[in-house]
């Protein structure tokens, strides 16, 4: 029987009811402000008063716990309602299995969740999801019928409450928020998206070029989280993120997601995800942005039969040495880089002017030029900063 929700098509038609006053659509703001049960909110900014917003505020504030137990503690009992999280991370690192467990667990939870496959199909997004429930991904690959019944009558005791969309089908990013928000109704509501560089939103098909496509997306998965959508998002890096081992020697995290500046703007949470040299089972996670608090890091291990990510102490020398060793090379490496634009710039007369010509963070920077100011090592004369190549003792 075809769900009374949706058109002629198949998807969800669009409520004629809309408010545009209201500023989320948390049910207990619907109520407050005379909107009808699982009334459906247009993607546009809204307009309220700020008295409005007063009244909302905390709306919003309800925990989604992601199951990795230091992300959780460091977004103070997990991401928001409304939240935009990310997993970057070089091919192979785990993401997609990462973003699947994730769901599950948001799925087990009592959450509508919606998969939107445009990297890899909504048949491996299945057959991970099999996995992490006990079936044999060899006996879900092949066909084999009793694992495909099996697999079947698990999913089905989720009901309506898990669908998987693919791109190839036309599901764009909008379309899918609609049909996920309609069904939700009151309930808190997961879409998972595998990648920001491949799904579709309003946009993307007329875009030039890939910054530009992937710049639509992020666009479009705002909006998703602003109707109070947990979103999370996998993500390409730029090669500059893992070519090297040397920490000193990569972009830096929260500026490497491929193709799109949008990214570390836009979202509330970033995961990368790095591979441990020499260990093909484990993953080094670094919390890039965190809006809700700290960004620590963290282990995790990967059992392929599952398809589960476990979360692992570091040894000791990763948590105490190394971590002291990776600070010593961070800091060596930007006095490098500030000697060396002042070498090169021999004209810039202010700490500003410096800031900008270092392709670092601009804190970091000032701090830098004050410290080989103070050493000598730097001395400001009429013509601009100099580096002094000798520094004779006193």
């Amino acid at each position: 029987m075809r769900d009374p929700r949706n058109g002629s098509n198949g998807r969800p038609e669009r409520p004629e009811w809309l408010r545009p006053a209201i500023p989320n659509d948390d049910p207990d703001v619907l109520a407050a402000f005379g909107a009808p049960a699982g009334a459906l909110l247009p993607a546009t900014p809204l307009r309220c008063s700020p008295g409005d917003r007063a009244r909302a505020l905390g709306a919003r504030g309800r925990c989604l716990p992601t199951g990795l137990a230091t992300l959780d503690e460091a977004t103070r009992g997990g991401p928001r309602v409304g939240s935009f999280g990310v997993l970057g991370g070089a091919p192979g690192t785990g993401k997609t299995t990462l973003l699947c467990q994730v769901a599950l667990h948001r799925l087990e939870a009592g959450d509508y969740v919606t998969l939107l496959a445009a990297d890899e199909g909504p048949d491996g997004l299945l057959i991970r999801i099999g996995q992490l429930l006990g079936f044999d991904r060899e006996a879900l690959e092949q066909g084999d019928p009793e694992a495909r019944e099996a697999l079947a009558l698990a999913l089905e005791a989720y009901g309506a409450r898990l669908e998987l969309l693919d791109v190839a089908d036309g599901w764009t990013l909008e379309e899918a928020t609609d049909r996920l928000v309609v069904l939700a109704g009151s309930t808190p509501a997961f879409l998972g998206v595998d990648s920001i560089q491949t799904a579709r939103a309003f946009g993307t098909d007329a875009a030039e070029g890939p910054r530009a496509r992937a710049d639509a997306v992020v666009h479009a998965l705002k909006g998703a989280a602003r109707r109070g959508v947990f979103v999370l998002a996998t993500s390409e890096l730029a090669r500059g993120a893992y070519r090297s081992n040397d920490p000193t020697q990569r972009t830096h995290s929260l500026a490497s997601f491929k193709e799109s500046g949008s990214v570390e703007y836009g979202v509330d949470f970033a995961l990368v995800l790095r591979s441990v040299t020499g260990e093909a089972n484990l993953v080094d996670v670094e919390v890039a942005k965190n809006r809700l608090g700290p960004k620590p890091e963290f282990r995790l291990r990967l059992d392929h039969t599952r398809a589960l990510f476990s979360e692992e102490g570091r040894p000791a020398e990763d948590s105490g040495a190394a971590q002291a060793t990776k600070l010593l090379r961070d800091r060596a490496a930007l006095r490098e880089a500030v000697l060396a634009t002042i070498r090169k710039n021999p004209t810039l007369r202010s700490k500003d002017a410096v800031c900008e010509a270092v392709p670092r963070r601009a804190k970091p920077v000032r701090d830098c030029l004050g410290v080989l100011l103070e050493e000598g090592r730097v001395v400001l004369t009429e013509g601009g900063y100099r580096v002094v190549e000798s520094v004779e003792n006193g």
